[in-house]
């Protein structure tokens, strides 16, 4: 038996010539048996594998015959041992996965937008730009803006802002934001004169973003809050809103 098993193998793999060795040993263990007369049972392990049993029906062949099928079917138990496991894929992360993923990740935004708002006191609109630099950490998004509107009534509004919000992602491509800011404004009523007019603005910010590319976000994002004359203290309502596209960049 173990020659025929030598000779189905063809020379790809050694067969000992001794049917003992040591425990440790690197090699295929085979066991054969015969638990009945018509039945052959074959057992083979290699190290680190799962016992494979193999059981071939000899009833009524001769015994040179089945000693031959017995000896081919351990050589192809012995071939299914040693062949390399198949490397297992990685199973993909679930949407769920990659927002939390995405939450977790520090990152550098920078965007420009189209602004718009209503000034309750000056009883017309304002209309601009926006550059916007935000850090993202886990719980919190801190940014730094510069804006430079023009209203209906023909005053110029050029106002830096601080502010602080919370991200959700929904999804991968999907992202919530919530959170509130300050800004302090000169308004320009004449451009002859050179003299700004010092405002104060304090709002919160509800935004909804959706991924374009994999780096670049289209966003939408609205500002109600209150607007500060500090020269005649007085206060008006202020509504926002604002588009903009934005380049997001992880910091790891």
């Amino acid at each position: 038996m173990r020659r025929l098993v030598e000779l189905q193998l063809g020379g790809g793999l050694e067969v000992a010539p001794e049917p003992f060795g040591a425990l440790d040993e690197n090699a295929v263990r085979v066991f054969i048996d015969l638990p009945s007369p018509a039945t052959a049972e074959i057992q083979a392990q290699a190290p680190k594998r799962r016992l494979a049993v193999r059981r071939v029906d000899v009833a009524g062949l001769p015994w040179d015959a089945a000693t031959r099928f017995v000896a081919i079917a351990a050589s192809e138990s012995i071939r299914l041992q040693v062949r390399p496991l198949p490397k297992r894929k990685p199973r993909p992360p679930t949407d769920a996965e990659l927002a939390d993923r995405q939450a977790r990740t520090p990152s550098v935004e920078l965007g420009g937008a189209l602004s718009g708002a209503w000034l309750e006191s000056a009883g017309g609109g304002l209309f601009g730009s926006r550059l916007r630099l935000t850090f993202h950490q886990r719980l919190i998004s801190e940014s730094l803006s510069f804006s430079a509107l023009g209203s209906t009534s023909g005053a110029e509004w050029l106002e830096g802002g601080i502010g602080a919000a919370h991200r959700t992602f929904w999804l991968p491509n999907v992202r919530t934001s919530f959170g509130a800011g300050v800004a302090v404004a000169g308004v320009f009523e004449s451009s002859a004169s050179g003299e700004a007019d010092p405002w104060l603005r304090a709002h919160a910010t509800l935004g909804v973003g959706l991924r374009a590319t994999p780096r670049a976000w289209l966003s939408v994002d609205l500002e109600p809050g209150v607007a500060i004359d500090l020269q005649r203290e007085a206060a008006g309502a202020w509504i926002g809103a604002a588009m903009s596209v934005s380049y997001d960049a992880s910091t790891e």
